[in-house]
């Protein structure tokens, strides 16, 4: 996706407008104060790190967990129990739900729920009883890396690869949620959110929280989105999970992935995400990311195919908006291949393709998966030509969101490559497969024809 550099300055111009507007956020980081008096609250809510045999430390990536003794792989490491989250329960047993009762569309979200949820406590400080969770609130990250908070200028590096679009959808979702939320608060006073005091800033921060933190557990037999403190200081690395829920205590527990010594930062996994998840969710990339993929748009069918129409609308209403993935070691996904096979198949193989199969779509002639081959090469080559060439040198001197940009470009242009190469030697093999059926079928043919040849000659 490329930026239309006007529509997207008067979409930034009017949330800069609106923000300024509104009353802006406290944005001074949590105090040591504001640690201390988080430490005496987890202790208070059974979550004991001294026990655990963790702390609290500032770490490069911010605030995360240390070791104070030595911890061994498969070791538990952390309990943090459910009375001590922010949860999606909670949310609809507070005055969240009002708002939940009056909109059934938007407030249906459990994410759109936590999230108020977190902004319906932030507002209990503004009255006389402060939030339950207030020592945990004031803890969380008052700034984010998130795409969600980046400038006109910033978004632009971003503007050769297909994640732009994803980008782009968040921020307009998140604009338009808030401007909706507006209206129902407004009509709804007792929901406990002051709308006077309701700011864009505020919505989008308390967005970025969750979508950033949140994780699923079961309580009472339903799964709820929570925000779980103590838990969400473990930064990832690459790893097994190695979280489970205990019924018996109701708490959820963590597993050491790795041998920790005394003073090391504890970490956790997050999951095989891919790089591009990671920085829209989380606001990082891991340049050694061994689950790194890339999702490309819907392939299209070219308008010039006799077939065109209905090869389309089958695409459009099999092939899933995410479906289009390809892989650091060359491979792409089924329904990718699915895709590009139903482009390149031939009127016959369109006729008689068995279209309830999708996405296991057979192999199709040698010429047409030829087709496939050739149509994936056009697609990553034509987006490579729009990449930017960034050296080691120029990498090691960026910082902040500029460096992020540049190691997802980096990461999807090394994808790509990895494709390209991949298809052109599977369309070698192709090719000369093709090649020697054809020369095989001249030969019969040669021979056939001086078969007849002689036979004339001996009947003469």
């Amino acid at each position: 996706m490329s930026l239309d550099a006007d529509v997207v300055r008067v979409l930034f111009d009017s949330i800069d407008a609106v923000k300024f507007s509104q009353p802006p956020m406290r944005t001074t980081p949590a105090s040591s104060g504001d640690w201390n008096k988080f430490g005496l609250w987890t202790e208070a809510n059974k979550i004991d790190l001294a026990a655990c045999g963790l702390e609290v430390k500032q770490v490069e990536e911010g605030h995360g967990l240390v070791a104070t003794r030595e911890i061994k792989k498969g070791e538990k490491m952390l309990a943090v129990p459910v009375t001590a989250m922010m949860t999606t329960k909670l949310a609809r047993s507070s005055k969240i739900s009002e708002l939940i009762e009056v909109d059934r569309t938007i407030m249906s979200s459990p994410s759109v729920q936590l999230t108020m949820y977190v902004v319906h406590e932030m507002h209990k400080d503004l009255g006389d009883t402060p939030s339950f969770f207030r020592p945990y609130l004031r803890t969380l990250p008052k700034a984010f890396d998130l795409p969600l908070f980046w400038s006109v200028e910033e978004l632009k590096k971003l503007d050769c690869s297909p994640i732009l679009g994803d980008i782009m959808k968040l921020i307009i979702t998140t604009c338009l949620e808030y401007t909706f939320l507006c209206t129902i608060i407004q009509n709804t006073p007792k929901c406990g959110i002051r709308r006077s005091r309701f700011t864009l800033e505020q919505y989008q921060w308390a967005k970025a929280c969750v979508l950033s933190r949140q994780n699923a557990v079961p309580i009472d037999g339903q799964m709820e989105l929570a925000l779980i403190p103590v838990w969400d200081l473990m930064n990832h690395v690459d790893g097994e999970i190695a979280s489970f829920f205990d019924p018996a205590s109701s708490s959820l527990e963590c597993k050491s992935i790795g041998d920790f010594q005394s003073g090391d930062q504890v970490y956790m996994s997050y999951g095989q995400r891919p790089n591009c998840e990671l920085l829209i969710y989380q606001g990082f990339v891991d340049a050694n990311n061994p689950h790194t993929c890339m999702d490309l748009p819907r392939i299209r069918v070219d308008t010039t195919d006799e077939f065109a129409s209905g090869k389309q609308a089958f695409l459009d209403s099999n092939a899933s908006p995410n479906g289009c993935y390809i892989f650091p070691n060359g491979t792409i996904s089924p329904e990718l291949r699915a895709s590009l096979r139903i482009v390149a198949c031939t009127g016959d193989e369109w006729k008689q393709l068995d279209k309830s199969s999708w996405p296991n779509i057979p192999d199709m002639s040698a010429r047409s998966e030829s087709g496939v081959c050739s149509r994936m090469m056009a697609i990553c080559n034509s987006l490579l030509e729009d990449y930017p060439e960034i050296s080691e040198e120029e990498l090691a001197q960026l910082s902040g969101r500029a460096k992020l940009a540049a190691l997802l470009l980096l990461d999807e242009k090394k994808i790509m490559k990895s494709v390209v190469a991949t298809m052109a030697d599977a369309k070698d093999k192709t090719d000369r497969k093709i090649k020697k059926a054809a020369k095989k079928r001249q030969k019969k043919k040669a021979k056939k024809s001086a078969g007849g040849d002689d036979k004339k000659e001996g009947d003469e």
